[in-house]
């Protein structure tokens, strides 16, 4: 009986998180990096090719592109497509796609999005699974309810991005890794070698699994030769030969299958024959200081790299020159190019760091740390301090031990390689891998099968987790379906979260659909309006029709304030951060405008009078 009401309650939750993931995509426009993100996939699939979009794998765009492909076909102008991975081409593509398909990229983007929808259930799932296994029923249906609701895990389950295949191929691979552990037979392997796949193919940072892997088998193995009693008899089954053979073979699967995906296109290329940019692959810097932004942004070189760009290959006088890498070409090099842009951030001034209302070169080692701190609802942060003191008591069997480290060691060595990289510390979403781990360990509140003590505790435990959650189902609705923007109480809420991030943070271009609502019920402001918008294509083309405000350079006068022109200004809070993302201009034109200064910062000392979605500011100057 007791069954029939957990599958009862997961399958309610799975069609509740796939109504707010569809309303979620069906709100927002296009967010910055969805037009080239399908304008990729399309290339994908129609071209077999993988040198667009390459700093990140194919997978999680060419499912997005599928349906849109089969469906609509929409035109393609593939004069803007360029074969050498390392050029920056992809969101001229998505910009020339939107010219070309206007107003019907939006329900093209939508039926790209529903595709992906269900990466974020299973993710939910295996969120279910991890608990249940650990900690019984009622915390499986803890850690479901978290995931169900958790604004962030919304917001990036109903676009198309690689953050959450990332995020699921992590989990999923750890969980039937600790399966492995358990069983190493042929069909866990298999089992094994597809999920490290899926994680790869959705970001190439997952390579790191394969080392972590070995690292956690080593341990389990040296644990059932030293150890006593209940470890001897957990782990004998994974020591030896067969079962070091069987993993390998998980290996070298995962590899086939990653390689297969790119239809092995300059698979086990040598080390020494790739071209790569970054300082930490082609030996020199790959920008000197104050050359400039690498890539360049006019129509004719469409993304190439700067003539500054210092071309080579550290490993071409070494030994390791003629070793074959055992992955897609494009992989390679779109993590050489990944690996650039995270150096970008140490010295080019238009990649500088922006937190707590701070710009910074070379950013913060604790910048997830406190992001995730306010991008995550409080009430979620009390149910992982509760997990937390409930699991410190837990007296766990070996088996249980293993699934720990299974679930920990590769997200603390994911977010310690991610907190180093302080290059890049403009996207939270890039942390997001770890808040399945934080969301299993908060349902450890709710170990309560087997457990010593009076059941007036364990009544106060079942209370204080409805309690919990209902607060975050409170918020998450109540701000539904603007996830991407949310913050929490502790920040001030969504309106004041450029106060503290901004980018992706709050501000992806998402609300244009809305931009466009509010305008169709003020008339007056749609004959006069000036807007400055942070997205990856010109508004025009999809009829907003507009001017740039006035561009001010800091310092502001007070006088120069006084004569702003009269009309309506709609500014982003991208902008009002300080912002220096290139924006476009009304003109329809590929190629966005760049500054160099925060010229629209003016606005902060202006008081809007509406907002819209919480991702730009509505002012009205008389």
């Amino acid at each position: 009986m007791r069954t029939k009401y957990v599958t009862f309650y997961v399958v309610a939750l799975l069609l509740v998180q796939t109504a707010l993931l569809g309303y979620s995509a069906r709100s927002h426009s296009p967010s910055w990096d969805e037009t080239g993100h399908l304008a990729a996939g399309i290339s994908h699939l129609k071209l077999g090719k993988f040198s667009l979009y390459s700093v990140n794998p194919p997978l999680v765009r060419t499912l997005a592109a599928l349906p849109v492909v089969a469906i609509y076909d929409p035109p393609m102008d593939w004069d803007y497509f360029r074969e050498d991975p390392k050029l920056r081409g992809e969101l001229f593509m998505g910009r020339r796609m939107v010219d070309l398909n206007g107003e019907a990229i939006f329900q093209h983007i939508f039926v790209a999005r529903l595709a992906v929808i269900p990466i974020c259930l299973i993710g939910g799932l295996v969120c279910f699974f991890w608990s249940r296994d650990l900690f019984g029923d009622l915390s499986g249906c803890l850690a479901l309810t978290i995931w169900t609701f958790s604004p962030n895990v919304l917001a990036y389950g109903s676009v198309i991005s690689p953050d959450m295949g990332s995020t699921v191929g992590l989990i999923g691979a750890s969980y039937l890794f600790w399966h492995w552990v358990r069983d190493p037979r042929i069909v866990s392997s298999i089992g094994l070698a597809g999920a490290i796949a899926f994680a790869v193919l959705s970001k190439s940072v997952w390579v790191i699994l394969f080392p972590l892997f070995l690292l956690i088998w080593g341990g389990l193995i040296i644990s059932s030769r030293w150890g006593s009693g209940d470890w001897q008899d957990q782990f004998k089954s994974v020591a030896g030969w067969r079962p070091g053979l069987k993993l390998a073979g998980a290996f070298a699967l995962s590899l086939l299958l990653v390689n297969g995906f790119y239809g092995f296109e300059g698979s086990f290329r040598r080390l020494g024959d790739f071209e790569f940019i970054s300082s930490a692959f082609a030996k020199a810097p790959s920008l000197p200081s104050g050359s400039g932004a690498g890539i360049a942004v006019d129509e004719n070189s469409v993304g190439i790299i700067s003539p500054h760009a210092t071309i080579g290959n550290r490993f071409s006088s070494t030994l390791l020159a003629r070793v074959p890498v055992p992955l897609p070409a494009n992989m390679v090099l779109g993590t050489d190019m990944q690996v650039a842009e995270f150096e970008r951030g140490r010295y080019d001034e238009g990649w500088q760091a922006y937190l707590l209302g701070e710009w910074k070169q070379g950013g913060w080692w604790y910048y997830y740390v406190v992001g995730l701190f306010f991008k995550v609802p409080i009430a979620t942060w009390l149910l992982i301090l509760f997990g937390a003191l409930s699991a410190w008591s837990w007296k766990a069997s070996a088996s249980q031990w293993a699934a720990v480290l299974c679930l920990w060691v590769p997200a603390i060595f994911f977010f310690w390689m991610v907190s180093g990289a302080t290059g890049m510390n403009r996207h939270i979403r890039y942390a997001l891998p770890v808040m399945p781990v934080l969301i299993i360990w908060a349902s450890a509140f709710l170990r309560l099968d087997g457990e010593e003590g009076s059941s007036q505790a364990s009544d106060r435990r079942v209370w204080g987790a409805v309690a919990c959650c209902a607060w975050l189902v409170g918020v998450t609705l109540f701000y539904t379906p603007h996830y991407l923007s949310y913050f929490n109480i502790a920040a001030g809420g969504p309106k004041n979260g450029y106060k503290i991030l901004c980018d992706s943070n709050i501000d992806w271009g998402q609300d244009l659909i809305e931009l466009k609502a509010w305008l169709s019920q003020n008339q007056e402001a749609r004959e006069n309006l000036r807007l400055a918008y942070f997205g990856s294509f010109d508004p025009v083309v999809v009829g907003v029709e507009y001017r740039l405000p006035e561009l001010l350079y800091p310092p502001v006068k007070k006088e120069q304030l006084e004569s702003l022109p009269e009309g309506w200004y709609v500014i982003s809070t991208n902008c009002l951060a300080g912002h220096l993302a290139p924006l476009p201009d009304g003109s329809g034109a590929l190629v966005f405008n760049y500054y160099g200064a925060p010229v629209f910062e003016y606005f902060e000392g202006l008081e809007p009078i509406d907002r819209i979605g919480y991702s730009m500011n509505v002012y009205h100057v008389e």
